[in-house]
């Protein structure tokens, strides 16, 4: 099981037939540069390309008062999490009284539309909903590699692989090679991390509850 960054690294170079292994991303050398070029970027595009258990986040959002009234179409403008990668479901968060429990139990026209803008007062990103005291469950950055599943990282080793095989070796044929055990991998990992979740039967229609 991978315990670092630099472990993930040397099995993609492993998966190319470089075996010059490196001992910290800023070793001097071809294969340590290219590794700090790209572990990063391709981790991060590996973790967003799917909700992920083990990077999974949920926050009440807070207003941005900066920023209200300027989005046409949307009651509020929430501050986003600077450690997300990709939003997946906003709701409300309920008040007394109310019976709405959270993402695992809600249906459909529960959950509540939302966008993301750029900042109209700084560098990041805001969430617009019209969603009153809204709640985000989005994918976060995970830095720690050992939250990462033996799937997932075998699917960032060849997806880092690919990446790597035409500056270490300038063979385009391993880089469809590469891709191709990565997309496997990929499928796999998804796979395994669904098996790991149990949900709840389909919610009953609330014309249904009603008539009860």
């Amino acid at each position: 099981m991978a315990t670092s960054a630099v472990d993930i690294c040397n099995g993609a170079l492993c998966k190319i037939g470089v075996t010059d292994y490196i001992s910290a991303l800023d070793d001097p050398g071809k294969e340590a540069a290219t590794a700090n070029l790209l572990y990063a970027k391709q981790r991060d595009t590996l973790l967003s390309t799917f909700p992920w258990s083990f990077a999974a986040r949920r926050v009440e959002l807070a207003l941005v008062g900066a920023e209200e009234g300027t989005r046409d179409g949307w009651l509020y403008v929430y501050g986003m999490p600077s450690d997300c990668l990709a939003p997946r479901m906003v709701w409300q968060k309920p008040t007394s009284g109310i019976v709405c429990a959270s993402s695992r139990s809600m249906r459909e026209d529960q959950k509540w539309p939302f966008d993301v803008e750029k900042s109209a007062v700084g560098d990041g990103k805001v969430l617009l909903s019209d969603a009153d005291n809204a709640v985000l469950l989005y994918t976060c950055v995970v830095e720690d590699v050992s939250k990462f599943s033996p799937l997932f990282v075998e699917a960032l080793e060849f997806s880092l692989a690919a990446e790597m095989s035409l500056p270490l070796t300038g063979k385009a044929s391993l880089e469809e090679r590469m891709r191709s055990r990565y997309l496997l991998r990929f499928g796999e990992a998804c796979a395994a991390d669904m098996r790991g979740k149990q949900e709840d039967p389909p919610a009953e229609s609330e014309f249904i509850a009603v008539r009860r």
